[in-house]
This record gives C-alpha cells, structure tokens and sequence, in this order.
C-alpha cells in the first residue's frame, strides 16, 4: 500500500506508518513524502489549519497520484475564550474523497501564552525556553509539556486514526 505524505518529518512519518500498520496489519506499507512547504509559520485558527492540512494532502495527490492515500498533516495554534491551545488536523484524501481529524487540544501554559502573542510560533517559544532546537522533530509541545509522557507521535496516531475511519467502514 502506497501513501503519500506532504512533509519530510520523521515524527509524522513514523506516526503514518504505525497507524496504517494497525489497520492494515497484514500490507506492505511504502510512504512516499512530498517537501511540501508551510504557507505559515504558525497557523492560527481551526478552519486555517485544515485548510493547510488539506493543501498539503491535495498536493501529495498531484504529485504521487498513483498512491492509495494522500495525507497532510498541520498543526496550529487555537484560540478560544477558554485560552489557547495547540491541536494538529489531518486531512486524509482517497479517490477524491477527504476526510478530517483532530488531535487532543493542548493548552497553552501562560509563560509560553505570551510569546506566543508576540506573533512568535510555539516552537521558537518553546525552543527558547528549553534551549533545545528541532523541538517539533521530537516531542513536541505535548512532549515538552507532559514531560515526555505524551509526545507529537502521539497526537498524529490519534488523528489519524479518526481520519480513516470513514475510509474504513
């Protein structure tokens, strides 16, 4: 089974193959990534995310139509009268039919709230305040904040899950 994935980031890579693993356990899994570049440093808002996790899926279409699924995975920050949070959306695209998820809404610590108002993205903010770099390569903002306990990997895997379900049953 061939999927393709508009990004070359190995924690979304490894979160696609163990999913697809689960619901098609007895399938050669091949994804094929596509560099597709982020029209946003930080994404703000629900509908802006899926519109970008959309235009990532549609272009992994375009460019590798012959794969089975077509993925693009975002992440953003979301902003509600509760506080902000952090949530990542996936679009799943198969035989011109899309289907989309959301990962568990992360909420955003006041120490990083601020900086992140300063138009700076939660993971330069978190970087600085870690001193790590590559953060969103790692753990995330999930990682980051559960302390390693719930990681990026895992808010993609719960995503995607619920995206193909519809493809499914």
């Amino acid at each position: 089974m061939k999927i393709s994935l508009g990004t070359t980031n190995n924690t979304k890579i490894d979160a696609v193959k163990k999913v697809f693993k689960k619901f098609y356990p007895h399938e050669m899994i091949c994804v094929a990534t596509v560099d597709v570049k982020s029209k946003q440093s930080q994404p703000v808002g629900v509908d802006n995310i899926i519109r970008l996790a959309k235009r990532r899926a549609r272009i992994c279409a375009q460019m590798i139509p012959d794969a089975d699924y077509h993925i693009g995975i975002e992440g953003g920050i979301v902003r509600m009268k509760q506080g902000i949070f952090a949530q990542t959306w996936i679009a799943v695209l198969k035989n011109k039919r899309i289907s989309i998820a959301a990962g568990p809404m992360l909420p955003i610590p006041a120490k990083i709230r601020k900086t992140i108002e300063k138009n700076k993205s939660l993971g330069s903010a978190i970087e600085s305040l870690s001193q790590k770099k590559n953060i969103h390569y790692e753990g995330g903002a999930s990682g980051y904040f559960t302390h390693g306990l719930y990681k990026r990997i895992d808010d993609i895997y719960a995503a995607l899950m619920y995206a193909l379900t519809p493809f499914i049953n």
